[in-house]
C-alpha cells in the first residue's frame, strides 16, 4: 500500500475503511484482529480513478437495509458499494460530478443525504435505498479550496471550511439558504465538529489546532487552544472523542497527539512510527461503555508502504501493515 489519504471508522466500531494513494479501498474488521499483519476484510481496487481520496460508511435512517460504504477519488469520482452476506461490499455505483479530487464526504443518517467537497464547490446527494445517489444541490465554485464538510443540526444544516480564504459556510438545507458566514485568523486544513455539535476543531496549519464556538462568535476567536509543532505544511486530521473529553491529532512526528479538550493540555503521544514520519490521518469513535477506539495510518511518501495502527483508551496497540 501507498501513503494512506483517509481512514474512517464505522459508528459501531468493529470495522475500519482505508484508502490511499495505491487507488485501493481496504476494510478491516477490528474485532477480529488479534495477531500483527492482518489482512484486510475486503479489498476493492479503482486505478482507473486513481488516489482514494475520502471514504464514509452510510446506514439509511429506517434501520432496515443495507450497509453501504461510499468513497470518492482524485479523479472526482464517487463509488458506493453494498454490503452483502459476510462482510463483503459489491459494487453499487460510480458517478463522476466533481471535476478533481473531492477532499471530504459525510453522510446524514436522519435524512439519508451525502455531501461531497471537490474543485471549491459543495454537492448534496440523497441516498436511495439500495444506495442510488440524486443530486439535488451544487454550489457555485469558490476561488478558495473547500477542505472539509459536515452535517449538523440534526441534518438540517451543513458545513463548509475552505483553506486558504479562511471562510467557513453554515448553509440552511430545506429551504436552501446561507445561514452563517464566518472568517476565521488562520487557514483550515482540516475542520471537524466536536461530539456534542457545539465546537468546531480546526487543524491550523501553523500551530496546532483551535477550537470555536459553534456558530463561531462574531470576532472568531478561539476558545481554546492545543498547540504543538508543525514543520511540514500539510493538512492534520483532528477527531473529537468521548464527549469532547479528548481530542486526537496527527503530527509530522511519528505520533498521535491526545489532547484534554477541557484544559488543553497534552495528555499523551501515542507512538505510530519514527521521528519524522509523517501521521497525517486520524480517526476516533466512542463505543458502549465509555471506550474510544483510535485508528492512525502514516501518509509518508518516502515509504513504500504505510502503517495503519488501531488504539484504544486504555493505549493497547494492533498494527496493520
Amino acid at each position: 500500500m501507498k501513503p494512506a489519504t483517509e481512514t474512517m471508522e464505522a459508528p459501531a466500531g468493529d470495522r475500519l475503511a482505508s484508502g490511499g494513494d495505491d487507488c485501493q479501498i481496504s476494510v478491516w474488521n477490528i474485532g477480529a484482529v488479534e495477531a500483527r499483519g492482518l489482512d484486510p476484510a475486503w479489498t476493492a481496487h479503482v486505478p482507473e480513478h486513481g488516489a482514494v481520496c475520502s471514504c464514509t460508511w452510510a446506514s439509511l435512517s429506517t434501520g432496515r437495509g443495507p450497509f453501504f460504504l461510499i468513497f470518492s477519488c482524485v479523479d472526482g469520482s464517487i463509488h458506493v458499494y453494498r454490503q452483502v452476506d459476510g462482510g463483503v461490499f459489491e459494487f453499487v455505483l460510480k458517478t463522476i460530478s466533481h471535476t478533481g479530487a473531492i477532499e471530504d464526504l459525510a453522510f446524514d443518517p436522519i435524512h439519508n443525504r451525502l455531501a461531497s467537497v471537490g474543485d471549491s464547490r459543495l454537492i448534496l446527494w440523497n441516498v436511495g435505498p439500495q444506495g442510488a445517489l440524486t443530486q439535488f444541490i451544487e454550489t457555485q465554485p469558490s476561488e478558495s479550496t473547500a477542505r472539509s464538510v459536515c452535517f449538523l443540526d440534526a441534518g438540517t444544516a451543513v458545513l463548509v471550511s475552505f483553506l486558504h480564504s479562511r471562510e467557513v459556510i453554515i448553509y440552511n438545507i430545506d429551504p436552501w439558504r446561507r445561514k452563517g458566514y464566518y472568517t476565521l485568523p488562520t487557514r483550515i486544513g482540516f475542520a471537524a465538529l466536536g461530539c456534542l455539535q457545539r465546537t468546531l476543531l480546526v487543524s491550523n496549519l501553523a500551530t496546532g489546532i483551535d477550537v470555536y464556538d459553534l456558530p463561531p462568535l462574531k470576532d472568531s476567536k478561539p476558545i481554546r487552544m492545543f498547540r504543538h509543532v508543525i514543520r511540514k505544511n500539510v493538512p492534520l486530521l483532528v477527531v473529537s472523542a468521548l464527549g469532547d473529553s479528548l481530542a486526537f491529532a496527527g503530527s509530522d512526528d511519528g505520533s498521535v497527539r491526545v489532547f484534554d479538550q477541557q484544559t488543553g493540555s497534552l495528555i499523551t503521544t501515542l507512538r505510530h512510527g519514527p521521528i519524522g514520519t509523517l501521521v497525517q490521518v486520524v480517526d476516533a469513535v466512542s463505543i458502549d461503555g465509555g471506550k474510544c477506539i483510535i485508528a492512525s495510518a502514516t501518509s509518508d511518501e518516502r515509504e513504500t508502504s504505510f502503517d495503519l495502527k488501531i488504539w484504544s483508551t486504555e493505549i493497547h496497540q494492533l498494527a496493520l501493515n
